[in-house]
Formats: structure tokens, C-alpha cells, sequence
């Protein structure tokens, strides 16, 4: 017999516990959140009329014009 006896004090976790599955931390990202924003902005540019797109576009022009050199880089 051993003159010294030891107990564990404890039960050592040799393994990481995996947190559970949460949704939420999906929406919380950056990139999803763009490609979201992305695909909403397509989905509503199909349902633009072609002429008020036109005429959106000319009143961009102009306001370009409009501008000094340097800032239409």
C-alpha cells in the first residue's frame, strides 16, 4: 500500500463546449446584412418605372454639370 492517497478534487474538461445554434448572430453580421440590403434594393428597383428612371438619370447629369472639375474624378 501507498503511504500517500489522492482524491480529484474536479472533473477536467478536456473538450470545448459548443455553444448552440442562434439566428440572431447571423443577422448581426455585416455581411449579410449587406447582401440583404442589396437584394431588397434590387427587388424594388424592377418595380421603377422606365421613364421616371430616364428621367432620374438626366436631372443626375445635370446636377453633374453642374460641379467643378475636380470633384467629377
Amino acid at each position: 500500500m501507498y503511504p500517500l492517497q489522492l482524491d480529484p478534487s474536479g472533473r477536467y474538461g478536456f473538450f470545448e463546449i459548443k455553444p448552440p445554434f442562434d439566428p440572431m448572430s447571423y443577422l448581426k453580421n455585416p455581411f449579410v446584412i449587406m447582401i440583404g440590403v442589396s437584394l431588397l434594393m434590387s427587388q424594388l428597383m424592377k418595380n421603377v418605372d422606365m421613364e421616371e428612371m430616364k428621367k432620374a438619370q438626366a436631372e443626375q447629369g445635370d446636377a453633374m454639370k453642374d460641379m467643378p472639375q475636380c470633384m467629377q474624378q
